[in-house]
Parts: C-alpha cells; structure tokens; sequence
C-alpha cells in the first residue's frame, strides 16, 4: 500500500478530530490504518484509547435506555 505525505497527514486529522468529537468508532478506525502504515506506539494508544470510548458509549447507552 502506497500512501503519500498528504494522505497520511489527512488520516492523522481525521483520527485525532474524530477523537475530540467523540466520534470514537471512526477515530479507531483511523488509527488502526494508521498503525498499520507506521507502527508507533502513539497511534496504538490512541487506537486503544478510542476503542474504550466506544465501550462507554455502549455502556452509557445501555444505562439510558433502561
């Protein structure tokens, strides 16, 4: 997979925008790409950190609901 500077820095910004807005399901999946395409240990904490808020907004949800 051949990614250029440009595209690389728009995956960054919509990861770490998406992450800021809660948007955590996107924001995850950004990451993921990105620590894929570079393996630091930055984009795999927020990578975790991302899939934790989609887990409280599961639970959050759960506990409105009912």
């Amino acid at each position: 997979m051949e990614t250029s500077n440009e595209s690389f820095n728009l995956l960054q910004l919509i990861a770490n925008d998406c992450y800021r807005m809660g948007q955590f399901y996107y924001s995850a999946k950004a990451f993921d790409i990105l620590e894929k395409l570079d393996s630091d240990k930055e984009y795999e904490q927020a990578f975790k950190g991302a899939v934790v808020g989609i887990i409280i907004l599961i639970n959050t949800y759960k506990i409105i609901k009912f």
